[in-house]
């Protein structure tokens, strides 16, 4: 069975605050949902491990 995923990322709970806009676009180049999640407020930054260093995504860095 197929897993449903909604773009909204309602399930990522460090995410306080989103906006979220969907289109559906039906062209010969692409055929298919576009979205757009806007990430405004975090619980906490986000932090990931890559080749032995620890980097802060900035782009999850508002704290409340």
């Amino acid at each position: 069975m197929i897993e449903r995923r909604f773009a909204n990322r309602s399930e990522w709970k460090r995410v306080v605050e989103r906006s979220y806009v969907q289109s559906y676009l039906d062209t010969k180049e692409f055929k298919g949902y576009i979205t757009l999640l806007k990430v405004i407020k975090v619980r906490v930054p986000l932090h990931v491990q890559y080749n032995n260093e620890r980097e802060h995504m900035e782009i999850l860095s508002n704290k409340i």
